[in-house]
Parts: C-alpha cells; structure tokens; sequence
C-alpha cells in the first residue's frame, strides 16, 4: 500500500492546481461579466432617455401635452433567471376633464 500514496498525493495537488485554475479563470469571468454588464446598462439608459424625450414631443403633437413617459429601471444584480426579464407597463390616462370610451 505504501506506493500508492505518494500516487495520490500527486493526484490531490494536481486536482487543488487545477481547482485553483479553476477560481482563477471564474473569478476573471465574472470581472468582465461585471464590466460589460456596467456598460451595457448606461448605454440602456442613455437610449430610455433619448426615447422618453422622443415619446414627449410625439405626445404633444397628439393633443396629449399633459401625458408623460418615463422609463424606470430596476436593479437587476443577481437575481434569478426567471425574474431577469425586463417587465413593461403601459399607462394611458385621460387628460384631466376628458372622459375615455370605456367611461362613457
């Protein structure tokens, strides 16, 4: 039995080598994970607010001057993939004194 211990002791430093690797190359994944993510979102950003500013002028010329759009965001860090979609609410109110179709 005594030959085969030095066998797995060799085998353990490897596999702790290769674990270690392993951390490693995770630990840079999620760097650059993190850093595209970062950028991805101010540029999101940064199209909600040319859009919002679009939709407002749009919203004016349909005789809506009171309406506004905005867009919000959550903070998406580390949740769970079935909640990491991006969720959408539509709301379209009447100006004040006006009565809608489904009122009438």
């Amino acid at each position: 039995m005594q030959p085969l211990i030095p066998s797995r002791l060799k085998a353990l430093d490897a596999a702790i080598n290769t674990l270690t690797e392993i951390d490693a190359a995770i630990a840079a994944a999620e760097k650059d994970y993190l850093e595209k993510a970062e950028k991805l979102s101010a540029s999101r950003q940064k199209a909600a607010k040319e859009l919002t500013a679009s939709i407002d002028e749009n919203l004016a010329l349909l005789n809506l001057a009171n309406a506004a759009f905005s867009v919000r965001f959550k903070d998406g860090r580390r949740q769970p993939q079935s909640q990491r979609h991006g969720r959408y609410r539509l709301f379209i109110l009447p100006q004040s004194g006006a009565r809608s179709k489904a009122a009438a």
